[in-house]
């Protein structure tokens, strides 16, 4: 399976929005090649919208780091700002501990 890494903080919830809908067109994208993958912000953006208590960072970053220990390769998709997001790098820092591929799809490149 494939955990497909994402920026996704915002201070805008249009950029939010945004990253979601290109995190969630490229997961799309993978389903209809009948690759498995994973997408946190695809998950979790409705789950988070629909919470009626904001959910701890860190909850999501523990079960994010659960489903990533379960895949055997990582692609980032480099949307504008995954150099500077804090959950990305833990992702990447985790993947690289356990030995898990990664490769980096740039933004416009593949979509």
């Amino acid at each position: 399976m494939i955990y497909l890494a994402s920026p996704y903080s915002s201070a805008t919830p249009l950029e939010r929005e945004e990253r979601f809908l290109c995190v969630a067109a490229y997961a799309a994208q993978l389903m209809v090649e009948r690759k498995r993958v994973y997408s946190p912000i695809a998950h979790w953006h409705t789950i988070d919208r629909l919470a009626t208590e904001k959910i701890a960072y860190d909850h999501y970053i523990d079960c994010d780091l659960h489903f990533l220990s379960l895949c055997e390769e990582m692609y980032v998709l480099c949307l504008p700002g995954w150099e500077q997001s804090t959950g990305v790098k833990i992702e990447i820092d985790e993947a690289n501990r356990l030995g898990i591929p990664i490769e980096y799809i740039h933004f416009g490149e593949q979509l």
